[in-house]
């Protein structure tokens, strides 16, 4: 079967491991399926008699012909003696610092800066843990055991807390993985701590009532009243822009969604006199200014 960008999209993730699927008619190409469905390329090939890989990049940024082409000049390297991995280390400037620190320095640099401001945040605040926990640690050095400790560490700040420390911990090393040569993640096994769990929790029609009429008539109180009448998330309405406010719906590009999707939300007559009390004529739609709601405790507070 040949492949096209349709088949390597569809193809299934195993929730419980991660995936090297090798391509059709290009030997030493391999698609790797991350659990979470995460998808990229690498090249695995043998050089002085040892095994070697070559990571490619991430799909779809790495198209399938990119990465067929890819393979074609790794083979051509290797005709002419040439380490197609080292040599693409040499390009990309790697220093061979192996310690924990540099390699997180580079992951904040190529991963975590494409995230939402808000994953960012807490994103670093994991890693900066990490790094006072270990430090001067080799990246090999780390164990199963070390990652344990640190995520039962992080279990005193509740289950959430917990859950969170796993979920940037274990991405971090996945991304270690897919960029290293014969480097596995120490974290590949380690599962959830804690089930997330749904919530169930619906305000009735009196408490929906009760809150609209506390709000307060500021920006703030605005946002409050948004939120209910959208369901959509806090930062998206906080952030909200009056050029992301069409003639009959709110539309929020993907680079403000979490899921990463372009969302839109229909825009009713009771939205529409909630963002009419705004005064001022900056970009906000909910503050009227160039600065987007505040996220003091004040909103939150009482």
């Amino acid at each position: 079967m040949r492949w096209t960008d349709v088949t390597v999209r569809q193809m299934k993730a195993d929730p419980n491991k991660r995936l090297e699927v090798p391509a059709p008619n290009k030997p030493s190409l391999y698609l790797v399926i991350q659990p979470t469905g995460a998808r990229s390329w690498c090249v695995r090939y043998r050089f002085s008699g040892k095994p070697r890989k070559l990571t490619l990049g991430s799909f779809p940024k790495v198209s399938l012909a990119m990465a067929y082409d890819a393979t074609d000049k790794a083979a051509s390297a290797l005709a002419h003696g040439i380490d197609p991995a080292a040599a693409a280390a040499k390009r990309a400037g790697d220093d061979g610092d192996t310690s924990v620190a540099a390699h997180v320095v580079k992951y904040r640099e190529r991963h975590v800066v494409k995230l939402r401001k808000g994953t960012q945040g807490y994103v670093n605040r994991e890693l900066d843990r990490m790094l006072t926990k270990w430090p001067g640690r080799s990246l090999a050095s780390i164990r199963k055991e070390d990652i344990n400790t640190l995520i039962a560490d992080a279990a005193a700040r509740g289950s959430s807390a917990e859950n969170t420390s796993w979920a940037v911990i274990k991405g971090f090393f996945s991304w270690c993985e897919e960029q290293l040569t014969d480097y596995t993640s120490p974290a590949r096994t380690i599962g959830r701590p804690n089930k997330a769990t749904e919530r169930d929790r619906v305000l009735s029609d009196d408490e929906l009532r009760a809150i609209w009429n506390a709000c307060p008539d500021d920006a703030a109180g605005r946002l409050c009243k948004m939120l209910m009448l959208t369901g959509a998330r806090r930062d998206e309405m906080a952030s909200l822009l009056r050029t992301e406010i069409k003639a009959d719906a709110i539309v929020l590009a993907k680079e403000r969604t979490k899921t990463n999707e372009r969302h839109e939300i229909a825009l009713t007559p009771l939205m529409r006199s909630v963002l009419a009390e705004t005064k001022g004529n900056g970009k906000y739609a909910l503050t009227g200014t160039d600065y987007p709601v505040s996220k003091s405790s004040r909103i939150t507070a009482g």
